[in-house]
């Protein structure tokens, strides 16, 4: 028998029909796939649906569908690069591939992993933003401001990697993580890269960064379709979209490095 539980904003059903521990991982509200989204995804997520057969409980279908569509394009574009660009930009992928990985499962199967489960996935999504803002920085030919930039994102990352290994743990410092990474660090790079260096490939990362705002829309309208698709598993669509205009991004400097100098 499938069993469709609706959402309800803030009424929590009886303990027994969650896991023991799904109050607590249920506090970040969000996989992987958010740390790389936006600032503005500290997303309050109204309790889960679940589909149940012969007893056994698969939790937010959408939400682990989604998920796992982003690890397979980025599976994708690790592929189509694989011969051609650095490969800081490809480990960026995979990190990225692996933390909706774990990130959907720990959706999708709590019982299994629980909190720890979700602690994963920011971590390798921490990892994957670390991994793209060295890679941007690589685009700069001046050694120094390159150390400069390596040393405060590792001190960003210690930080970050500081309050996600918290029992209680929540998806703030993803939120924080990823402001300060997309937004303040690896934006105005990239900006510098076109107005004074009239580098074009930088346009498709400052697009993917740009279609990553649309899930703060989404959450600031609080907007769900369905109890089946909610703003969450939508915003992951957006983020696929990003990952694609970040692949281009990538595919484009790749070919900037190859031209001949004149």
């Amino acid at each position: 028998m499938v069993v469709l539980l609706h959402r309800a904003s803030l009424v929590r059903p009886a303990p027994a029909e969650l896991p023991q521990d799904w109050k607590v991982a249920r506090v970040g509200g969000c996989s992987g796939a958010m740390q790389i989204a936006c600032p503005f995804l500290i997303m309050p997520k109204s309790l889960p649906y679940r589909i149940e057969i012969g007893g056994f409980q698969f939790f937010e279908p959408a939400t682990v569908i989604t998920d796992y569509l982003i690890t397979a394009v980025c599976a994708v574009l690790i592929f189509k690069l694989i011969k051609s660009a650095r490969w800081g930009f490809i480990l960026f992928f995979i990190l990225q591939g692996l933390s909706t990985l774990v990130g959907g499962t720990a959706h999708g199967f709590p019982a299994f992993g629980g909190h720890v489960l979700h602690q994963v996935a920011w971590l390798l999504a921490g990892l994957a933003m670390l991994r793209l803002e060295w890679s941007i920085d690589k685009t700069f030919q001046e050694d120094s401001f390159r150390r400069v930039g390596r040393t405060l994102t590792s001190i960003k990352f210690a930080v970050y990697c500081f309050f996600i290994v918290q029992t209680d743990s929540t998806f703030l410092p993803v939120a924080i993580n990823t402001a300060l990474g997309m937004l303040v660090y690896i934006t105005p790079r990239l900006l510098n890269q076109r107005i004074a260096g009239g580098q074009v490939w930088t346009d498709w990362f400052l697009a993917g960064i740009g279609m990553l705002i649309i899930p703060g829309v989404i959450h600031f309208i609080q907007y769900n379709p369905s109890a089946w698709f909610n703003g969450n598993d939508l915003n992951h669509l957006f983020i696929a979209g990003a990952m694609i205009l970040f692949y281009y991004g990538v595919k484009n400097f790749s070919k900037h490095l190859a031209a001949p100098v004149v």
